[in-house]
């Protein structure tokens, strides 16, 4: 009898909290609010958003309006890039999608509207280059405010994983959009911190292929 009261006791736990070890990661994936740092403003204040936790934001460049760079794995970051929406368009919407698909670098195969929190995106894969390496690219774009905006987590090829993917869907899905409030900074003409970005990190590499997600 004492066997079978210890049995029902170690049962019953189990059934309210999940085995050991596991039920942390289960409910990060379900929230993925504890994945993120502290918001912050970009783009001239057009854009407040927050970056992977942990993650180094890089320095002022003219080739994105921010970078997050992973200091514990070399060659992940996720960057924003901003600039004035097609045609004049305020906001994208799943019927004006298609003339935003055509302003994207990448395998048109993969683009897809996809609806990322309160945001209509076009989500899509694509790879780039650096002088020395090859990249796996995978991005959400949107257009807010008049702007638009690419969100993309960039690996080095064969190395995205859908941990990732998940990560880049969190920060757009807590980023916020509105007017300009802060003056307009000079160009900057650095790479932002020495952290890869060449002139062609925006070009798809010759033969691009879709990279599948490891988890």
């Amino acid at each position: 009898m004492k066997i079978f009261g210890r049995v029902s006791v170690l049962l019953l736990v189990v059934a309210l909290f999940g085995c050991v070890g596991c039920g942390g990661k289960k409910a990060a994936k379900k929230g993925g609010g504890s994945s993120l740092g502290e918001v912050q403003s970009f783009d001239n204040g057009r854009l407040s958003v927050p970056g992977p936790k942990g993650w180094e934001l890089a320095s002022r460049s003219n080739k994105y309006v921010a970078m997050f760079r992973n200091t514990q794995s070399e060659g992940v970051s996720l960057y924003i890039t901003a600039e004035p929406a097609p045609g004049g368009m305020t906001t994208m919407t799943a019927e004006n999608a298609d003339a935003v698909k055509e302003t994207i670098k990448g395998d048109p195969d993969t683009f897809q509207v996809a609806q990322v929190g309160s945001y209509t995106c076009i989500s899509g894969a694509r790879l780039s280059r650096s002088e020395d390496y090859d990249y796996d690219n995978r991005l959400l774009v949107t257009v807010q405010q008049g702007r638009k905006y690419e969100f993309v987590l960039r690996t080095y090829k064969g190395s995205m994983t859908n941990t990732y993917i998940n990560l880049l869907q969190a920060v757009v899905e807590k980023a916020q959009f509105g007017p300009e409030t802060e003056a307009t900074l000079p160009d900057v003409e650095e790479d932002g911190g020495g952290f890869g970005l060449s002139d062609d990190f925006n070009t798809p590499a010759p033969a691009a292929e879709t990279p599948a997600a490891e988890e």
